[in-house]
């Protein structure tokens, strides 16, 4: 298959998605999507703290 087959066969899959779906986030949309990205910086950020300054970190 060649490069504007292709191109083409990808166009045409993608004007396919755009008209079939809708994009909508609401109100808890938005707050799911800022708490589950929020959410991991809260239990990551203490293993990077406990590396640089040891068992101590915990006191």
């Amino acid at each position: 298959m060649t490069i504007s087959k292709l191109d083409a066969l990808v166009e045409k899959g993608t004007d396919t998605i755009k008209k079939t779906l809708k994009r909508s986030v609401g109100l808890a949309g938005v707050v799911i999507i800022s708490l589950s990205a929020m959410l991991p910086g809260i239990f990551v950020t203490p293993t990077f703290a406990a590396e640089i300054m040891g068992a101590g970190i915990w006191l």
